[in-house]
């Protein structure tokens, strides 16, 4: 099977497998009726379809008390051109079919990262079905934008890292260096315009640590003489493409963000929150086992977290996914593969602990953007990827 073939295949496969995971929203009259997707985002989205189909770019909502701003709230996802094609539908199946379509760009993402790193096509095909079907993606269908956003994590790790191929070393240094650039801005501006900040800034800070992380072993490795020298461009192409992108996806957004800085600063986050607020909806360490492990539906996960929001406590990818990402933490240990799955599975566990993490207040007290976002356990992106990694 040839290369582009390969590609083509392993595509309709995590398609095929997509379209059975949502087979019963997509292809019969079942219906979501609980929880944000209903009081929010079906009237949201339909606001918003309905005004595209117009030819208006709806600025106000004169629905909700004496009127808000609507374009404005980055929830409402006005600008984001993956919905537009959808405005014909049906409200709920405008839903469903954005989350369908984001679970395979998800799955495409996992299989793209994996092929640059130097995985073989299986094991590509694998880390895509395993992000596709994980407990923390499919969590969030509940919160569209939150799942829209997710989407293009791996796409952006794909965007940073250098190729394992023979095609990295027949392209010059420059043409190189625009290319992930503009992947990487295109891919952060499409987050953010998929209406969840929050998930932006963990995407971003996930790719920035783990990204940076790799520099440094590269640099370390050149260091003790068990790789060649580095050039100026290895040396450059990280830093360069990770603020060069954000700042120029920042501004490929601007028709969002503007406004939405300016409705923000008159909002209750507009000094931050509180410690306490911040760490709402930690991953609680005795419960660590009901968030990491298949439950099989055999019990009640809201009674167990004592919660109807229990779906931000799951990540489960899976036992075989686990007893995979468990052989390769063994087998793997060093290889490339191994420190970017093992960075983002870390980080993201660790991080999601939240209050139950001393390192996390540190983070609050110092870091920009940590004071701004409750639920650490979304965070367990960063882990699903990094298991979906271990695993393929």
């Amino acid at each position: 099977m040839t290369t582009r073939r390969g590609h083509a295949f392993a595509a309709l496969l995590l398609a095929l497998f997509v379209l059975l995971l949502f087979a019963r929203l997509l292809f019969t009259d079942r219906v979501l009726a609980s929880g944000d997707i209903l009081h929010y985002f079906y009237p949201y989205r339909d606001y918003a379809a309905a005004a595209l189909r117009a030819g208006e770019i709806p600025l106000w909502n004169p629905y909700i008390f004496g009127g808000v701003p609507f374009l404005a709230n980055p929830q409402a996802a006005v600008l984001y051109p993956l919905h537009w094609p959808l405005s014909w539908l049906p409200v709920t199946k405008q839903i469903y079919w954005s989350g369908a379509i984001h679970a395979w760009i998800l799955a495409l993402g996992g299989y793209a990262l994996m092929r640059r790193l130097g995985s073989g096509w299986l094991g590509a095909v694998v880390t895509g079905l395993v992000l596709a079907g994980s407990g923390f993606y499919g969590g969030l269908f509940g919160h569209i934008n939150q799942m829209n956003a997710g989407a293009w994590l791996p796409w952006m790790v794909w965007a940073v890292v250098s190729r394992q191929s023979s095609a990295a070393r027949h392209q010059s240094p420059v043409t190189d260096s625009v290319l992930r650039i503009a992947y990487f801005s295109l891919f952060v501006a499409l987050s953010l315009l998929a209406g969840h900040t929050q998930t932006v800034y963990i995407n971003l800070f996930g790719v920035g640590i783990v990204g940076a992380g790799e520099w440094i072993v590269g640099i370390k490795r050149w260091q003790r003489r068990e790789s060649p020298r580095p050039t100026p461009h290895s040396l450059l192409v990280f830093p360069l493409t990770f603020i060069l992108g954000t700042a120029l996806g920042l501004l490929l957004s601007a028709g969002q963000l503007l406004p939405t800085l300016e409705l923000s600063g008159l909002g209750l986050r507009g000094g931050g929150l509180t410690y306490q607020e911040v760490t709402s909806f930690s991953l609680r360490p005795l419960l660590l086992g009901w968030t990491l492990l298949p439950s099989y539906g055999l019990w009640d996960l809201s009674v167990v977290f004592g919660t109807l929001g229990y779906t931000e406590f799951v990540a489960s990818v899976g036992t075989l996914a686990l007893l995979l990402a468990g052989g390769a933490l063994w087998r793997e240990r060093g290889s490339r593969l191994w420190w970017v799955g093992v960075g983002f599975a870390c980080l993201g566990l660790a991080l999601a602990l939240g209050r139950w993490n001393p390192l996390y207040f540190l983070l609050y007290k110092i870091v920009p953007g940590f004071d701004l976002f409750r639920t650490p356990a979304r965070w367990m992106m960063l882990y699903s990827l990094g298991i979906a990694i271990l695993a393929g």
